[in-house]
């Protein structure tokens, strides 16, 4: 009968051990997969930032390309041989693989393709100059596809904020205005592929 008793209570010992211990297992799991979890978060907001300010400086110099061109163009307009006209400088996006691996897939991707978006469009400006456009609008479209590449950076800039909680509280000195000017030409751009597809 002693020998039973003992038994059970150490029947019971090894049962509450062992469901101690998995129990302990299961809290250590959750824990560590939420540390895990706000690691990755932390790390994609880092690269978030540094995305951020690399869009914002990118739409600038997009804006900065466009009203230079456009000052150059104005003056040069007629005095030129077709083979002579400037284009707007498209500046470039250097984005390094491993910058966006951590951040949103669906953003990711429009960072990944806006450079072969930008050069298709290019490309599509070319063949058509070369086919029907006068000077002026292809010089027109050129510009304006630049200034579309700075409105698809803000648009980046704007979803990185917005998924990660990024709020910039300092002075925005004068982005009202390029995002103004950027927006113009990004809907332009539209209307150019739009009437010939």
């Amino acid at each position: 009968m002693e020998g039973l008793v003992l038994a059970d209570v150490i029947k019971i010992a090894a049962g509450s051990g062992v469901v101690a211990a998995l129990i302990n297992s299961g809290i250590g799991w959750l824990k560590e997969g939420r540390q895990k979890k706000a690691q990755l978060l932390f790390e994609a907001q880092i690269d978030a930032i540094h995305l951020i300010s690399k869009m914002d400086a990118l739409a600038v110099e997009c804006a900065n390309n466009y009203w230079t061109f456009h000052d150059a163009w104005g003056q040069a307009r007629g005095s030129l041989q077709q083979g002579d006209v400037p284009g707007c400088n498209k500046p470039v996006l250097l984005v390094e693989p491993i910058s966006i691996s951590k951040i949103d897939r669906a953003i990711a991707c429009q960072i990944a393709w806006l450079e072969n978006d930008i050069r298709l469009g290019n490309d599509e400006i070319r063949s058509r100059w070369e086919a029907y456009l006068d000077t002026d609008d292809a010089v027109e479209a050129d510009a304006d596809l630049v200034g579309y590449f700075g409105y698809q950076a803000l648009l980046i800039a704007r979803a990185l904020r917005a998924k990660y909680s990024l709020n910039y509280q300092g002075a925005k000195w004068g982005m009202p205005r390029i995002e103004s000017q950027l927006l113009e030409c990004s809907e332009r751009a539209k209307k150019f592929f739009k009437e010939d597809d």
